[in-house]
Order: C-alpha cells, then structure tokens, then sequence
C-alpha cells in the first residue's frame, strides 16, 4: 500500500502545473492540424457511431502529452503507484503495483475529437484518488490558459496565465448563490426513457450532442446553471470536476439511487449524479423508473 501525505500533495501540484501548462502549448500549436490515428476499444452494443467516433479519436499529441505527464509522476511519486490513463504509452507500462491505495488518473486531451477538428474546448485533465477520495484534481484548458485546481487543502481555484504562462488571475471557486433547479445535463449513455420520465416531471434536460462537453457540464453545475449533471458510465479521469462538486458543503456525488458514492481507483463508475443543493428525490424516481444499461 502507499499514502501521500499533504506536503507531497503540495510539491506534487507545484510540480505538476508547469508539466501540464507547457502541454498545454504543445496541444495549442498542433490543433487542427494533426491527424486522428484512432484506437481499438470496446464499446458497449447500444452506443451511437457518434459516441464511438469520439471515444475512438486518438492523436500523436495525445501520446505526448501524457508521457510528459507519467516522466513528471514517476519522478515525483515514483513507480510504486497506480496509473489510469487514457493512452497506451511507454511509460504507462512502467506502473505496474496492482496494491497501492494510490491512483494517478490522466486524460492528455480530454476532447480529442474537438481537438482534431480544430475546436477549443479540449483539456488535460490529472488528479490523485486514494481510498475513494480525490486528494487532489487539475483540469487544465490550454486554450485560454484556465486551470481549475482542486489543491491538498480541498481549496477550489480558477487560475488564468499570461502568454508567459505566468498567473494572470487567480480566484476562490465558491458555492453558487443560487441554483436553476430545473436544468439537468445527462450525458450520451443515460437511457431515453429516463430522459422521458426527466422531462414529463418539468425538467429542462441538455442532452449530451458534442455542444456541451462534460467537463462544460459540470462547470455548469459549479457555476448553479445546473441542477444535477447525470452520467452513465463515465471514465473517472474525464469527470474529475465532479470532485469540485462533492467537495463543497452542499454538493453531493451520489448513484441512481440516491446512495452516496466514493471514487472509484480509476476506470469506470457506473451511474453516477453531481450537483449541488437539496437532492431532488424526483429525478431518482425518474431514473429509478427506467432500464439500467449495463456499463460499458
């Protein structure tokens, strides 16, 4: 087993933002104009081509990326921990302890479809997870040099950098004063008879289309735009802005059922709901009323 202790946790953030910043220029200079080499996964029988085109999508900047990344982990954590990540690189095969409580979650490009096709809402995402806690998460947009840190004192910042990659603004991410309680996102998995039963209570419910990204969702549900972002099946690593969510006094991360929920040590979590404020039992009845998928 392994444990990381605050002060870890603070040279590793401190560590790991210039990494993810100076990827950042990488992924800026290439997009749009590299190619989308794609990769061989398994996808779950009902998924659209549209879902499996972008879970598909692969890049050579992709692969860069995250190797800049895993160099920066092992120096910082050494080999001794886990590794979820996205691509299969080089030094992913370098992680290999199956019993750390630890975990190192990445995403290189979390968009890379958007990212191929020259559009700016793409991210790099890292955050650390033991014991079913995210002790720390970035999400980093290279386009307009925003990062969303969720630092080792479980802190939230919205930190903007200047083309020298210097901090230009920093902020405090705090509670929303208010909550627009009818808007719910769901993401491409959620089944439609569930989406039905959302709308038939009153619910204004924002489909996954590749408009809103998840990340974009759940940015929305900080910023109380959103109730509830609900996901079936989600990748950890691509959700870590839920741990932003769960982190504040009124947010919640919880399943279909209304049962609180832990992260998991990477991979997938099966169905899951991040929002804020008072848990609106009528949206599990909606969900509880519908077919559950199994997971991908």
């Amino acid at each position: 087993t392994s444990c990381v202790n605050k002060d870890q946790l603070t040279r590793f953030i401190e560590s790991i933002t210039p990494i993810i910043l100076k990827a950042g220029e990488l992924t800026v200079k290439y997009k749009g104009k590299v190619a989308n080499i794609e990769k061989d996964i398994t996808f779950h029988k009902n998924d659209s081509k549209k879902i499996k085109q972008r879970d598909r999508a692969k890049t050579k900047v992709d692969e860069k990326v995250q190797e800049m990344i895993l160099q920066s982990v092992k120096e910082l954590l050494g080999l001794s921990i886990k590794i979820d990540a996205e691509e299969d690189t080089p030094s992913k095969k370098l992680f290999v302890n199956s019993t750390s409580s630890i975990t190192v979650v990445i995403d290189p490009i979390d968009g890379t479809l958007e990212y191929v096709r020259g559009g700016s809402k793409y991210s790099t995402n890292v955050g650390i997870i033991e014991d079913g806690r995210v002790l720390a998460a970035l999400v980093y947009y290279p386009e307009n040099k925003r990062l969303y840190l969720l630092d080792e004192n479980k802190d939230s910042f919205c930190i903007t950098y200047n083309e020298r990659l210097l901090i230009k603004h920093q902020r405090r991410i705090k509670p929303p004063a208010s909550i627009n309680k009818n808007t719910i996102y769901v993401n491409n998995r959620v089944p439609k008879k569930a989406i039905i039963n959302l709308r038939q209570n009153g619910f204004k419910v924002i489909e996954d289309d590749g408009k809103i990204l998840w990340p974009d969702a759940l940015l929305k549900c900080l910023s109380g735009d959103f109730t509830t972002s609900i996901f079936h099946s989600p990748q950890t690593r691509d959700v870590l802005l839920g741990a932003f969510i769960q982190n504040f006094p009124n947010g919640y991360m919880i399943d279909w059922k209304g049962t609180r929920l832990t992260w998991p040590a990477g991979g997938r979590i099966p169905n899951v709901i991040f929002g804020l404020g008072d848990l609106q039992e009528k949206i599990i009845k909606c969900l509880s009323k519908s077919p559950f998928l199994a997971s991908a």
